[in-house]
């Protein structure tokens, strides 16, 4: 458990990975112990988001060694149960969300404990997407969603401090901006659906990258980060082709696209720091837009010519996230070398008590394991 809260704070020592690995030696074979399993799974976890999918693998099917066969005789071995689902269900999960979409009735049960009606299963089940039914299904995955998450804010809301509702509230909300953004993006490339939706969607995960939570989200929102990235580059291409103009249809006057792929570069660097699938999935992809925003800064180096946005940007708004975090716009230049440096800085928790103790989440270093339990395996 130490282990994945340290993964998920940035933390480049693994000493708790490496401590848990080495007890387990003694005990690798009592795959009929319950604390054995709960170990397997937890690795099972952080391998997931360091990468190593084999061996992420490996580790789940111990787990299910635990079972072999039999069904769970209490809530500790349905929790497991369902953790063991929901770790499948991740591994799957791509930039196109179509598996992932089928299964969220399943997740939503998990989390919630509530059965969905067969009539919505039966909607989330369609092969395809097309402009018909779009709407019909991300309408149910939002009111799936939103259900979701007022059910986990509501769970922990009875036991934690004001401080920490806010905290909670704000970043399952930024986790929510996210995810649902992302998987309209997905749904709508795969309905066939006009570009200027796209865009908006895809706008908006690129904002929501920029608040104080973003750090902390799990491994789960990098495929819908990547998606959006990956259609900004490919507008930045078209732009250097002389495909098309350099404005957003949908803000004409107010949007940078070198300037969106730059915050991109940024969001995927600092999900870097704490799991390294980014690199091992996407690290040819970071390439390539360092590489054009390089190119970028020296023309414009060369032109003499500064490039910035307007000061006043009305920029589409992520639902209930404060934004009051959100890097200030500056010179393309600026922002390249601040993507490298904030990358390279993106450690914002030590283990020291010195360094917890600047911590503006102090509060969650003792208890954000809660946030790794089966009622927020999901985020």
């Amino acid at each position: 458990m130490q282990g994945l809260v340290e993964q998920r704070f940035g933390m480049e020592s693994l000493r708790s990975i490496e401590k848990c690995r080495e007890l387990l030696s003694k005990n690798f074979d009592n795959f009929t112990n319950y604390t054995v399993a709960c170990t397997y799974k937890l690795l099972s976890r952080y391998e997931m988001g360091y990468g190593r999918v084999n061996y992420s693998r490996f580790y789940l099917n111990c787990v299910k060694s635990y079972f072999d066969g039999n069904e769970p005789k209490n809530s500790f071995e349905r929790n497991m149960k369902q953790l063991i689902r929901t770790a499948e269900i991740v591994d799957s999960h791509n930039e196109m969300g179509h598996l992932f979409v089928k299964n969220l009735p399943e997740i939503f049960e998990a989390i919630t404990n509530l059965p969905l009606p067969d009539e919505i299963i039966k909607v989330l089940q369609q092969d395809s997407v097309n402009s018909t039914n779009y709407l019909d299904q991300m309408k149910i995955i939002e009111i799936i969603v939103n259900h979701t998450v007022q059910f986990s804010k509501e769970k922990t809301n009875s036991y934690k401090t004001e401080e920490q509702r806010k905290f909670i509230d704000n970043y399952l909300e930024n986790f929510k901006s996210i995810f649902l953004n992302g998987l309209s993006i997905s749904m709508l490339m795969r309905s066939g659906q006009g570009n200027e939706l796209i865009e908006e969607a895809a706008l908006k995960v690129t904002y929501s990258s920029e608040t104080e939570y973003f750090p902390l989200l799990p491994i789960f929102v990098l495929p819908y980060v990547a998606l959006a990235s990956r259609f900004h580059l490919q507008i930045v291409k078209q732009i250097e082709n002389g495909q098309t103009q350099q404005e957003s249809k949908k803000n004409p006057t107010s949007v940078d696209y070198y300037e969106i792929l730059a915050k991109d570069l940024l969001a995927l660097r600092v999900l870097a720091k704490r799991y390294k699938r980014v690199e091992f999935s996407y690290g040819t992809m970071m390439n390539e837009m360092d590489e054009i925003l390089k190119k970028k800064v020296e023309q414009s180096s060369q032109q003499n010519v500064e490039f910035s946005t307007t000061s006043d940007v009305a920029t589409p708004q992520t639902t209930h996230v404060e934004s009051s975090c959100l890097i200030d716009e500056q010179p393309l230049s600026f922002l390249l070398g601040f993507v490298n440096e904030a990358a390279q800085h993106s450690q914002p928790f030590e283990s020291s008590n010195q360094h917890i103790a600047e911590n503006p989440f102090h509060f969650l270093s003792e208890d954000f394991s809660q946030m790794l339990s089966p009622d927020f395996s999901f985020f």
